[in-house]
């Protein structure tokens, strides 16, 4: 919203005239390539809400599991709108590219952060102790009970 109250302020946004070549072709370049980034997150959030809801007894608070990937897609979806605004609001290619470069940083920020925390957590000891000591209590978890997918209904 700062972003755009500013961009009112310094009369920025201005959809009446036609811009130069150079950076109009620069925006929809940027533009593409943000949404290609950009679509793999938004699926990722979708995957992990569809899964929450398909598979509600795998969770002690299966709302909040479905939470979580609703809060990852929208916030995805609100850094684009804004990335769309400040692509549309550069009116030279050296600044538009910095400011594309920060807000894709900012969107990509939570999985560089889980790729840090993984490096450094000995998650793969967890996980080997856990497996090791389950006792046949994982032995149904990868077995699909619950599908919305269509080609799984004509099998009866």
């Amino acid at each position: 919203m700062l972003i755009l109250v500013e961009a009112f302020k310094n009369d920025e946004l201005n959809f009446k005239t036609t811009p130069d070549l150079k950076i109009g072709f620069t925006r929809f370049i940027a533009m593409m390539v943000m949404h290609v980034i950009v679509t793999e997150e938004i699926l990722n959030g979708l995957k992990m809400m569809k899964y929450a809801a398909n598979h509600w007894w795998k969770f002690s608070n299966p709302r909040i599991a479905w939470l979580s990937g609703l809060m990852q897609m929208t916030a995805v979806v609100w850094v684009a709108i804004v990335n769309y605004f400040v692509i549309t609001i550069s009116e030279d290619v050296l600044t538009l590219a910095k400011d594309f470069t920060a807000l894709l940083f900012i969107a990509d920020f939570d999985d560089l952060m889980s790729r840090a925390i993984s490096t450094y957590a000995k998650i793969g000891e967890i996980s080997d102790d856990i497996v090791a000591n389950a006792d046949g209590a994982f032995d149904d978890l990868l077995k699909i009970e619950v599908t919305t997918s269509r080609e799984a209904k004509k099998e009866g």
